[in-house]
């Protein structure tokens, strides 16, 4: 009876001994993890992608300029001058371009002023100008056959030196001033405001700006990054680059005269 005992504990040892190696090696140390429901609900947020090094972005060549500036000369400082043509009642062609095939921008008058900015040996060996013209503010390429640098403000007899100043006043002369190089005038516009006016005796070159304030007993004028300081005893030319001043002439003031 004893050993039938031991028999069945015998058994039973051994059955729960295969059932729990039954159950070990269900669940394993590397059975997976039930995903979590929340993950498989829809609308449910996916996990991030693990970041990926963004790659470094290259810079894309600049764009060639389109008002063929490059190569140009400046000229320095501006000139003034008129636009001429063998027909008074002419349209002269602004272009983008020192050709006759780039694009226009527009025209201009016979007689209407201009700033001559820069200059390049252009199409058919021609000096093209880079000009702003003084009442628009446009800016673009005229050919050097349309400009007229030498009447700009010269055209007729005036003090014996073929200067006429009266005409690019539209006002009141009111002083001329005289250095060794230059012929200037002060200007009293009709509808308020000075002109200044600046006749170079050597080169035949002129400048005309509107942009002129009083500076104690004288005058300051600015034209295209230039000011001209105006006064008794002298004038002074700078160049004038992010508030940095370069001076370029200096002239006594020979005589003055007021009308």
């Amino acid at each position: 009876m004893g050993r039938f005992y031991v028999s069945i504990l015998s058994l039973v040892l051994m059955a729960g001994l295969a059932s729990g190696c039954r159950d070990r090696h269900q669940t394993g140390d590397t059975v997976e993890s039930v995903p979590d429901e929340s993950m498989s609900t829809p609308g449910a947020v996916t996990p991030p992608p693990e970041d990926t090094p963004t790659p470094t972005p290259t810079a894309s060549p600049l764009p060639s300029p389109v008002d063929g500036t490059q190569g140009a000369f400046p000229i320095e400082p501006p000139r003034g001058a008129v636009l001429t043509a063998r027909r008074a009642d002419a349209q002269i062609n602004l272009r983008s371009g020192p050709t006759t095939q780039s694009p226009d921008k527009g025209y201009g008058l016979v007689g209407d002023r201009v700033t001559l900015l820069r200059s390049i040996t252009g199409e058919g060996d021609f000096t093209w100008y880079y000009v702003k013209f003084a009442n628009s503010g446009t800016e673009g390429w005229i050919r050097s056959d349309f400009i007229d640098t030498s009447t700009a403000l010269r055209s007729a007899e005036a003090g014996g030196e073929g200067f006429e100043a009266e005409g690019a006043c539209s006002g009141d002369l009111k002083t001329r001033y005289d250095s060794p190089s230059y012929m200037i005038f002060i200007c009293e516009l009709q509808a308020g405001g000075l002109r200044y006016i600046a006749h170079n005796r050597e080169t035949g070159e002129s400048v005309v700006t509107d942009n002129v304030t009083t500076d104690g007993g004288g005058y300051v004028a600015k034209e295209n990054g230039y000011e001209y300081h105006l006064n008794g005893d002298e004038i002074v030319v700078y160049r004038v680059d992010n508030g940095q001043y370069s001076q370029l002439v200096q002239e006594d003031i020979q005589s003055t005269f007021s009308f």
